[in-house]
C-alpha cells in the first residue's frame, strides 16, 4: 500500500508527543519561595519546557534572607532575617518541597512553644503572661482566663463557626472581655503577631490574622519548628539543584518591562530583550505594577496591583536584654505604651529555640528604640520588608485580579500575597497553581 506523502507527513506531525514539539518558553519573575515552587512543579509537568527564572537580588530567596551572625560562643550562625517559623499540619506542601531536594531530614530542626509576655513601658509587672500548658508562669489566673477566652473566640472565627465582624479593631471591640485586657493584651498581642502598629493591624481583615495563632485548639501544646539552618539558604539550595535539571536562574537580573506581541511576551532586562510563551509574576503587586505599566494590554491589571495596601517591617537583629521579659523564658516579648497603648517593640528570644542562638533578639521596633540599641553598641543587622496590609479591601482587589487574568491564558500571579497572609506554605501553594494553569495552556497548545 502506497501513502500518499502529505498525508504522511500530516500523520506524522499530529500524532507526534508533545515532548518532540519545541519546547515552550516560561518566564518567572522573582526567585523567592513561589518562584522557586513555581519552578519546581511546572519541570514535572513535562521535559519540554524552557524555565528561566528572574531574580533582582545577588541570591535566590525574596523575603526569606539568612544572615550569618556570631552568637556568644564566638561561632558563626545562620538565622532569617523573614519567615522562619512552621507548624508541620499546617505547612504540608512547604515541607513536601524541602523533601523532594532532601533539604528536610538532613537540616537540624528545633521545636519550641509559643510562650509570650506583653508589657508595658511604666509598670513593673507584665499586662500578660502566657501559661505553660496549665502552669501560670507568675501570671493572673484571670488574665489566663480572658486569653482563654479571647482565644475561643478567634478559633470560632477560624472554625467559620460564627457572624464576625470583618475587621480586627471592630471584632475586638465586640467580645465580651474586659476593657483593659482587650486594650492591653489582645490588641498589641494582634499586632506582634503580624509585625505591625496597633492601629494597621485594627484595619486588617479578622479571618486572616486568627489564622497567625488561632489553627489548634486551645489548651493544646503550641509547637513551633525552625531549621538550623535558615531559609534563606534552603532556597539557595534548591535553586542549585533545578539548575542542575536545566533550569535558567539569572540572579542581580531586574525584569523592567514586558511586552505582549503575537500573544508572547518580551521581557526587558539588563539591557536585554527575550521572548517568553508563559509568565509567572511571583513577585509582589507593587512590584509587578512597575514591570506591567508600559504595556497596554494591561492598563487595566496595573491599575488593581496598585491598589494594594502597603505595611514596613523593620527586622532588627541585636543583643539588647532590654527587650526581654527578666526571667528570658518567653519567645515572644511584646513592650508596649501605657499612655498610647502603642506596640513599642516585639522580640523573639531565639534563645528559647535554639541553645546555639542564646543572646541574639530578633525585633520589630521603632526607629527611637533602634537608636537606643546602635548607641548601646547592641546592634547587629537591619532587614526591612514591605507586605500587603491584609485588609477586607485587599480580598476585594484580590478578586478584581484574579477575575482580570482567568480569560488569560499565559500569565499567572502567585506569592504568598496571591493567597492571602504570606507564609512559607501559602507561596510554596501558589507556585503549585501556577503549574496547574501552565498545565492548562500545555494541554491547549498539545491540541
Amino acid at each position: 500500500m502506497k501513502l500518499n506523502l502529505p498525508i504522511l507527513l500530516f500523520i506524522l506531525f499530529k500524532v507526534q508527543p508533545f515532548s518532540a514539539q519545541e519546547p515552550i518558553k516560561i518566564a518567572i519573575i522573582g526567585g523567592g519561595i513561589a518562584g522557586v515552587s513555581a519552578a519546581h512543579h511546572i519541570l514535572e509537568l513535562t521535559e519540554n519546557v524552557h524555565i528561566t527564572v528572574f531574580e533582582k537580588k545577588l541570591e535566590l530567596g525574596g523575603n526569606a534572607r539568612t544572615i550569618e551572625v556570631e552568637n556568644n560562643f564566638g561561632n558563626l550562625v545562620s538565622i532569617d532575617a523573614g519567615a522562619q517559623y512552621f507548624k508541620d499540619e499546617l505547612w504540608a506542601n512547604y515541607i513536601a518541597l524541602l523533601k523532594a531536594y532532601n533539604l528536610y531530614n538532613e537540616n537540624p530542626i528545633f521545636a519550641f512553644d509559643g510562650s509570650a509576655v506583653i508589657e508595658n513601658d511604666l509598670d513593673d509587672k507584665p499586662d500578660f503572661i502566657s501559661p505553660n500548658g496549665l502552669k501560670l508562669r507568675g501570671g493572673k489566673f484571670g488574665d489566663a482566663m480572658q486569653f482563654l477566652k479571647f482565644f475561643n473566640a478567634a478559633r470560632k472565627v477560624y472554625d467559620g463557626k460564627i457572624e464576625y465582624a470583618p475587621t480586627v479593631g471592630a471584632w475586638v471591640d465586640k467580645l465580651k472581655l474586659k476593657d483593659d485586657f482587650k486594650k492591653k493584651v489582645a490588641i498589641p498581642f494582634l499586632a506582634s503577631t503580624l509585625g505591625t502598629t496597633v492601629q494597621q493591624v485594627k484595619i486588617c481583615s479578622t479571618k486572616d490574622i486568627v489564622k497567625l495563632f488561632a489553627s489548634q485548639k486551645a489548651l493544646k501544646k503550641s509547637e513551633f519548628k525552625a531549621f538550623g539552618h535558615g531559609m534563606g539558604l534552603l532556597i539557595q539550595n534548591i535553586g542549585k539543584q533545578l539548575e542542575k535539571n536545566g533550569v535558567v536562574i539569572f540572579r542581580n537580573a531586574e525584569v523592567k518591562h514586558i511586552h505582549l506581541t503575537n500573544e508572547k511576551f518580551i521581557l526587558e532586562y539588563n539591557e536585554t530583550e527575550n521572548l517568553f510563551d508563559f509568565v509567572v509574576f511571583a513577585a509582589h503587586p507593587y512590584q509587578v505594577a512597575k514591570i506591567t505599566s508600559n504595556e497596554p494590554e494591561f492598563e487595566e491589571i496595573t491599575r488593581v496591583l496598585n491598589e494594594f495596601e502597603y505595611f514596613q517591617a523593620s527586622i532588627i537583629f541585636h543583643r539588647d536584654t532590654n527587650f526581654i521579659a527578666l526571667d528570658g523564658s518567653s519567645f515572644m516579648n511584646v513592650k508596649t505604651s501605657k499612655e498610647s497603648n502603642n506596640v513599642l517593640s516585639s522580640t523573639m528570644n531565639l534563645g528559647v529555640v535554639n541553645p546555639e542562638w542564646k543572646g541574639l533578639f530578633k525585633s520589630w521596633m521603632t526607629e527611637q528604640q533602634l537608636e537606643l540599641v546602635k548607641t548601646n553598641g547592641m546592634f547587629i543587622h537591619r532587614e526591612t520588608f514591605h507586605h500587603p496590609l491584609i485588609t477586607p479591601e485587599f480580598h476585594s482587589h484580590l478578586l478584581s485580579l484574579k477575575n482580570l487574568t482567568n480569560e488569560l491564558t499565559n500569565i499567572y500571579f502567585a506569592g504568598g500575597w496571591s493567597e492571602g497572609l504570606e507564609t512559607q506554605e501559602t507561596a510554596t501553594n501558589s507556585g503549585k497553581k501556577a503549574a496547574e494553569k501552565v498545565k492548562v495552556f500545555l494541554e491547549a497548545k498539545m491540541n
